[in-house]
């Protein structure tokens, strides 16, 4: 199921079990919100349960929430974060499973996990047979730029081209850090509906543009072998403020468009111009990109690609091996 198919649905025809998952953590979080606000609007009475798989007593917990009567409410919105029940076996899954094929007809049950499921475990396949499987993907570079010029639009505000790709190479799928930049050059330009890169240029977050300097500083450590140097970099990231999280998403988005350029390339050769026209983006990056493209073969970016997913995983889901920074890792491989 989609998400607008989703949000289309009555409150009352949510009284199922349903699993929701994705990359970005903020698109979930926003979706939770909307499908509470359906419950809000009704003027029924409600419980709002929040529950983590990783807690003490979860499994306790998770059947006397879903099964317990409520005195004062209705219905029951419960909201599951899963960091281990959907991407592993875990000891509770056949009890977990009665409960996603028993639901009561007054209980809406959320669960969540960031960063993805195993599709072969049980439990997601009980989902899938006894409620809803929503997987919310993170827009990306033309899908990114809308999805940019729609947030402005809901705050009235009408941004140049110039200062949406701006946004879009400085920040890159980190969208709750893209839509607080937002919310803060709304906030700044209040009185104005139209909104200019020369203007804003000045209001941007440093974080952002001092973030897009060292992630290509970071790749070309990695194509010329300085390890080191790579994760030196990173913990300046991170001393300054940026989460793991955010550096594997400008990486990521760096490692794709370093595919993306190698691609275009065959057709369009060294025109970075063409290729910015052609793949949707800044001119100026796809210039810097055709710089370190040349340097990797299409084998290397992809395994990178790969070790990065992976790190990702970790982060999300709370696995770090002896303590050891998962971004840290990943550099040290590469």
């Amino acid at each position: 199921m989609g998400e607008k198919k989703l949000l289309n649905r009555n409150y009352k025809d949510l009284m199922q079990p349903h699993l929701i998952t994705g990359e970005e953590r903020y698109l979930i979080k926003q979706l939770l919100g909307k499908i509470e606000n359906k419950f809000m609007d009704s003027g029924e009475k409600y419980d709002k349960i929040k529950l983590e798989d990783g807690e003490d007593n979860f499994l306790r917990e998770l059947n006397q929430s879903v099964y317990n009567i409520g005195m004062l409410s209705d219905y029951k919105f419960i909201i599951v974060e899963c960091n281990d029940l959907f991407s592993r076996s875990t000891g509770f899954d056949e009890r977990v499973i009665e409960i996603i094929n028993d639901t009561p007809e007054n209980a809406a049950i959320f669960f969540y996990a960031v960063g993805g499921v195993d599709g072969r475990l049980k439990t997601v396949n009980a989902i899938k047979k006894a409620g809803e499987f929503v997987e919310l993907n993170t827009p990306r570079s033309g899908e990114l730029k809308r999805w940019i010029n729609k947030k402005f639009q809901a705050l009235d505000k009408k941004p140049d081209r110039e200062l949406v790709e701006k946004l879009n190479f400085l920040f890159g799928e980190d969208l709750e850090a893209l839509n607080k930049e937002i919310e803060k050059l709304a906030t700044f330009k209040f009185a104005d509906e139209n909104l200019y890169f020369e203007e804003c240029k000045d209001v941007l977050s440093q974080e952002g543009i001092t973030g897009e300097k060292i992630i290509f500083e970071l790749v070309d450590c990695w194509a010329r072998g300085d390890k080191p140097e790579a994760v030196r970099l990173y913990r300046e990231i991170i001393k300054n403020g940026r989460s793991p999280l955010y550096v594997l998403s400008m990486l990521k988005r760096q490692l794709r468009l370093l595919l993306s350029v190698k691609e275009a390339r065959k057709a369009h050769g060294d025109n970075h111009r063409q290729i910015a026209g052609h793949l949707q983006e800044h001119p100026y990056a796809i210039k810097k990109c055709l710089k370190q493209e040349k340097k990797f073969e299409r084998e290397e970016l992809l395994a990178a690609l790969k070790k990065l997913l992976r790190a990702n995983r970790r982060i999300v889901r709370g696995k770090y091996v002896d303590k050891k920074d998962p971004v840290e890792d990943f550099l040290l491989q590469i």
